[in-house]
């Protein structure tokens, strides 16, 4: 039951996380006046990035993103809750998995920062791939606190060094 539990609640959890960030960019980009043109950039970019042939029509692209894009957050969701779960019989893997989460978001924000300096994401700003992560990290995290409702404080007991 307890690996079952930890991929359903990770499965739960990047997909919400996904769903948050394709919202978030759809937003931006119906605001923007160019609706479906992050997934884009950012499908090219994946493109580049894998050195793949660019050039194709937006709805490859844009499907090759959102698969790509589902995938990670799935697998990410899965080892989130898989450390979550963890934390059940050891508290310590929350302070672990928080130290991650920092390192992961800085890293991810700085990546996309220096690929935007390389032209990579000419006209996506970085802050706003930042805001959709730290949504989706947000999301993530309620719904798997949530679902272990004494995991806050076993984190806050994990910072504090009090396990």
């Amino acid at each position: 039951m307890g690996r079952n539990r930890t991929i359903s609640e990770g499965v739960h959890a990047g997909l919400l996380g996904a769903a948050v960030v394709a919202l978030w960019f759809l937003v931006v980009d119906v605001v923007g006046g160019r609706p479906m043109h992050t997934p884009f950039a950012l499908g090219e970019a994946v493109l580049a990035v894998l050195g793949l042939q660019r050039g194709q029509g937006m709805v490859e692209v844009v499907a090759l993103y959102t698969l790509i894009h589902v995938v990670a957050f799935t697998i990410g969701g899965i080892l989130v809750a898989w450390m979550v779960n963890a934390s059940d019989r050891e508290p310590s893997h929350l302070a672990g998995l928080f130290l991650l989460f920092i390192a992961f978001e800085l890293g991810f924000h700085l990546c996309v920062y220096a690929l935007s300096r390389r032209g990579q994401f000419v006209d996506i700003a970085w802050y706003q791939v930042g805001v959709a992560n730290v949504l989706a990290a947000i999301a993530m995290g309620r719904y798997l606190f949530r679902a272990h409702p004494g995991a806050l404080h076993r984190l806050d007991d994990a910072l504090a060094g009090r396990t």
